[in-house]
């Protein structure tokens, strides 16, 4: 870590490829080539530690898929406690953006966080 920027930042590329594919129970036999991508992506997470010694604040926690923040993670998001002080967040994903296209993906990514051990 950086003293002058102590937060822990993650990236993850993710990638959707399917050689064949059907929309309403039809093959796409043109329009596409094998081994294209319906989805990929590089995500950007970056958590904020609370200050030192304030056990009341929260870690801050923002992302960014690579194609739509630059490769920064400016958006923030919410996440759980769960077992064992982890931490749970879930990020949205989609490949149709602000137009649907088919054939497409959408769904969500689930990345839980914890201490090294």
């Amino acid at each position: 870590m950086k003293q002058d920027r102590p937060t822990l930042a993650y990236a993850m590329t993710l990638g959707v490829r399917v050689p064949d594919y059907q929309v309403n129970k039809k093959f796409w036999l043109d329009g596409h080539y094998e081994g294209s991508s319906l989805f990929r992506d590089t995500l950007v997470i970056e958590l904020s530690p609370p200050a030192a010694g304030d056990t009341a604040k929260k870690w801050q926690v923002h992302y960014g898929w690579q194609t739509e923040t630059a490769g920064r993670a400016t958006l923030p998001i919410s996440y759980q406690e769960v077992i064992d002080g982890k931490l749970q967040f879930v990020v949205p994903l989609s490949s149709t953006g602000a137009a649907p296209a088919a054939p497409g993906i959408s769904g969500k990514v689930r990345l839980e966080v914890s201490a090294w051990r």
